[in-house]
């Protein structure tokens, strides 16, 4: 009998409630509700190519990471440099707290002062830009397959 006067579960001859955990476990083996069945059995030329679409947009991520990261920080350094050669100090410490605008404005800069639009500061510019968009294209086809596998 309980304080209250009333009488437990156990007056009944039940255990309480979750003293014990065999509810929980069971011999049965049970299959997920969610199934795929487009990639059972053999795989087909269909599963080879997706596979290897998906290993080289993994690729691609992966190295264009660690390309963009430190293309990022010796392009930026690069313009500072610039900066400073042209403008001084100042110039050059403006330069580095803009990244990107400093970026757009040493580029333009370079095209004016050499004359050239395709000298070696803007080509490598360019090759920073289509980097980013190999990884953005990339980023989306991963998530596009990945979507469609499951």
């Amino acid at each position: 009998m309980n304080r209250d006067g009333s009488q437990g579960i156990e007056a009944f001859g039940a255990e309480p409630f979750c003293t014990s955990l065999d509810y929980l476990l069971d011999d049965e083996q049970h299959q997920s509700e969610v199934t795929n069945d487009y990639y059972q059995g053999s795989p087909n030329i269909l599963h080879k190519i997706s596979a290897i679409i998906m290993a080289i947009a993994k690729t691609i991520i992966w190295l264009s990471g660690i390309l963009l990261w430190l293309g990022g920080i010796g392009i930026h350094l690069w313009t500072a440099i610039i900066a400073f050669a042209y403008w001084g100090f100042w110039g050059a410490f403006v330069t580095f707290l803009l990244p990107v605008a400093g970026e757009i404005l040493w580029a333009w800069k370079s095209y004016v002062y050499s004359g050239y639009f395709w000298n070696s500061y803007i080509i490598i510019l360019i090759a920073y830009v289509v980097t980013w968009g190999l990884v953005i294209l990339s980023t989306f086809i991963v998530s596009i397959w990945s979507d469609s596998q499951t």
